[in-house]
């Protein structure tokens, strides 16, 4: 199941980042934005009003591995984080899972926008900040059903602010 990524006016924008590929530099070189400006308009070529594609929520909540698809299924994409390590900054393709000697490296969030079965292994499919040249061009698969580094004790959903 593949929720559509093109939905959407202004998505969120980092840098790119090569996550210590060979040749390409170090992430900590970038420069990040700080004071966020707020831009009321759309990226590049799209044509959805700006204010029509704003959606706030009245109120978040976790929910449980259990019903994690359903929600996808019935409102779209849900934010999880999940602890981050080094071995997962080298990712490019297949199912992630953590090796034995990786190292912690913190926290982090994701949207997590569908799901499904490679080789006998279930999955969860994400999109990463980091851009479309980390991972398979921005997403990533992590193994489903086992709390892969606390993937799924960690996903929010939120109420529509009507």
């Amino acid at each position: 199941m593949l929720i559509n990524l093109a939905v959407g006016c202004q998505p969120y924008r980092v840098p790119p980042c090569h996550h210590g590929q060979k040749g390409k530099g170090s992430c900590s070189s970038l420069r990040i934005e700080t004071n966020h400006q707020c831009h009321k308009k759309c990226y590049g070529n799209r044509t959805i009003n700006y204010n029509s594609d704003h959606v706030k929520t009245k109120n978040a909540y976790y929910l449980s591995h259990e019903s994690m698809q359903k929600e996808v299924q019935t409102y779209g994409p849900i934010e999880t984080s999940f602890t981050v390590y080094d071995d997962f900054l080298h990712y490019k393709s297949g199912i992630y899972h953590k090796t034995e000697n990786a190292v912690n490296m913190g926290g982090h969030s994701v949207k997590l926008i569908g799901w499904g079965i490679e080789h006998g292994v279930k999955y969860w499919l994400l999109v990463n900040s980091w851009g479309t040249e980390w991972g398979d061009h921005g997403l990533f698969k992590i193994r489903r059903g086992t709390n892969e580094c606390g993937i799924e004790e960690r996903a929010t959903a939120g109420v529509p602010l009507v």
